[in-house]
């Protein structure tokens, strides 16, 4: 894309993006993108041969949403792709059900409701007990704001930051990172993001840090992307997220988005989904997070006490082998360091009991955390 392009993909991210991974669109790498006859909207593509699903959902006003869709399905047709949106938000849903779409569940994203949330009570008990261990600790969060450091500043700051991602991943079995779902850190990529640090008050090293990604014009923000170094104080991370909760209640914001589960409570048939990929979600949730800890993830997450909202795989036509090859690639889940696979697994065993104590998503009432 030419310069005015990825200006105007930046704005219809901003402007217009509903899902936690909206602004994921603005990191062009490995992606395509379609826009619509007369400019006012994009999608985001990832394409494998002949299937193509869109990340991040349409990004356009929502009274152009059918018409672009009807835009981007012909183009599609035309050229025998398959077509599929993946972690689609309900409005969306309900507009490609419409339209004859499968829809099936791929997990469900983690809400805080902001207002009048006070941070009290038993509930919120573990999470007030990590960040009073690293208040003791002489840890304290800070917002960094581009426009009010100087350009060294900066620099050192990027610098700190892409080596704690390198601790941070080193060792995983994915430790090359996600993709397309999560972003890649990279310095290039902080446009609106706002970032959050925690800092030892005597050394002034980072020991964790926040990204937040927009969407909904700035209306919400996403703790997309939370790091710590490898010897953090205990609990930096659970700390850093709770302190960026508050700066952004203390703002005004009403929401934030701890970002999708993947496969979490995707078990229970629904009408017209895919049983294929149902049962293979559900089966990776049960027995695979040796290669992605999607139960681990939920345990850290409910800790927070959001709500959780369904998200959706959408495809024009059945779910087959195919489309489970094509979201293994997608994601990025094909690229495993076997090696490091079976460390992970080796370490899960070794905290079998502590596992078996994890937060069932289960026994949660309604759509509520446990």
């Amino acid at each position: 894309m030419d310069p005015a392009d990825r200006e105007g993909l930046e704005r219809l991210a901003f402007e217009h993006g509903l899902q936690y991974d909206s602004y994921l669109a603005t990191d062009t790498l490995g992606k395509e993108y379609f826009w619509s006859a007369d400019r006012s909207g994009v999608a985001c593509l990832i394409r494998m041969g002949r299937r193509v699903a869109v990340f991040g959902g349409l990004l356009a006003p929502e009274a152009a949403w059918d018409g672009f869709v009807e835009e981007l399905r012909a183009h599609c047709r035309a050229r025998r792709f398959r077509l599929g949106f993946f972690g689609v938000e309900e409005r969306q849903k309900a507009l490609l059900a419409g339209k004859g779409f499968e829809v099936t569940k791929v997990g469900e994203d983690a809400i805080v409701d902001l207002t009048g949330c006070a941070w009290s009570g038993k509930k919120y008990e573990w999470l007030r007990r990590q960040s009073n261990f690293c208040q003791r600790a002489g840890l304290a969060v800070e917002e960094c704001v581009r426009e009010r450091l100087e350009p060294d500043a900066w620099s050192r700051l990027m610098d700190e930051m892409a080596e704690i991602n390198r601790q941070f991943l080193e060792g995983r079995p994915h430790d090359a990172g996600l993709r397309n779902v999560v972003s890649r850190f990279n310095p290039d990529l902080i446009l609106r993001q706002r970032i959050f640090v925690a800092r030892a008050a005597e050394s002034q090293r980072i020991e964790a840090f926040v990204i937040c990604t927009p969407a909904a014009g700035g209306a919400s923000w996403s703790l997309e992307c939370y790091r710590q170094r490898n010897d953090a104080t205990r609990g930096a991370v659970p700390f850093t997220m709770h302190q960026t909760l508050r700066a952004l209640q203390a703002a005004g914001q009403s929401v934030a988005s701890l970002c999708m589960v993947p496969m979490l409570n995707c078990k229970t048939p629904l009408p017209g989904d895919s049983a294929l990929l149902r049962r293979a979600m559900s089966f990776s949730y049960d027995h695979a997070s040796a290669l992605y800890d999607s139960q681990g993830l939920y345990h850290f997450k409910s800790r927070f006490r959001p709500r959780f909202e369904d998200r959706w795989l959408c495809l024009d036509g059945r779910g087959d082998l195919g489309w489970l090859v094509y979201l293994l690639y997608a994601l990025g889940l094909h690229r495993v360091n076997p090696l490091l696979a079976l460390g992970s697994l080796w370490r899960q065993l070794g905290k079998k009991e502590a596992r078996e104590s994890l937060a069932d998503p289960e026994e949660r009432g309604g759509k509520s955390a446990p």
